[in-house]
């Protein structure tokens, strides 16, 4: 009886997106001040948290699918902040400029979820139109902006929406967003509100704890940002094509 072939995980190596353009070492953040904490204690109790995970967070990695969670939870208490000020934060269903002019960075963890989702999860019918969207127009612009390459254009709606990194997740704006006049939405004041209502275990700390962790490290520095950061934007185009063509999964291992 033949023994099944183990598969290799996707730790810090992409796949068919290894050695990336859009993939850049970790961003050090600005300060000389350094805070270590444990990486066992901290991962302990979110561990356990992450196993009462709501449905429609269909992470494999619990602790990334926490992060996004304590992000969505902080950010509708920005909208319920907002709304007692009758200023409702504006963004809707098919409302895709920020898909256009942000510049949409996801780390390297969320980054692995992504092709995990794509993938494993994402629909052949989907795959197959995100595909003909590069192979089509593969310089794409509208009004001089370039869309994410996960943007479902026709809808207007995000193909990655349940793993979407925590950039898009922390995006509001309180005036509607146009592509062809910049002008300023509020989102700065979302961005404060949100730093305001968040507690000391900021959801990107979760992040950090377990990179950290995968490269076998006993003590986290939480001062900066997490690992490796990823431009999705600048994923090239023949990549994204075999990302998005309906493959052998185990090519991407």
């Amino acid at each position: 009886m033949k023994k099944k072939k183990k598969q290799k995980k996707l730790i810090f190596n992409y796949g068919l997106m290894k050695e990336s353009n859009a993939i850049v070492p970790e961003v050090k953040l600005s300060g000389n001040n350094t805070t270590r904490v444990s990486i066992k204690k901290h991962l302990s109790k979110f561990q356990k948290e992450a196993k009462n995970l709501p449905q429609g967070y269909p992470h494999k990695n619990k602790i990334l699918g926490l992060s996004h969670f304590m992000n969505d939870k902080h950010f509708m208490q920005v909208k319920d902040q907002f709304l007692l000020q009758k200023r409702p934060v504006v963004c809707k269903t098919a409302c895709d400029s920020c898909c256009y002019y942000s510049d949409i960075v996801a780390s390297g963890t969320e980054f692995e979820e992504i092709i995990r989702y794509t993938d494993q999860l994402m629909s052949t019918e989907t795959k197959t139109l995100l595909k003909s969207q590069l192979s089509k127009e593969p310089n794409y612009l509208k009004f001089g902006y370039q869309p994410c390459p996960f943007l479902i254009r026709i809808k207007g709606s995000c193909s990655i929406y349940p793993v979407r990194p925590n950039s898009c997740r922390t995006w509001g704006a309180l005036k509607k967003c146009e592509l062809d006049v910049y002008k300023d939405t509020g989102d700065h004041e979302v961005q404060q509100m949100l730093k305001f209502v968040m507690d000391d275990i900021y959801p990107g700390l979760l992040i950090i704890l377990q990179e950290e962790k995968k490269k076998g490290k006993i003590f986290a520095n939480i001062d900066r940002g997490p690992g490796e950061t990823v431009y999705l934007k600048k994923l090239e185009p023949e990549k994204l094509e075999k990302l998005f063509s309906n493959r052998d999964r185990a090519i991407i291992y």
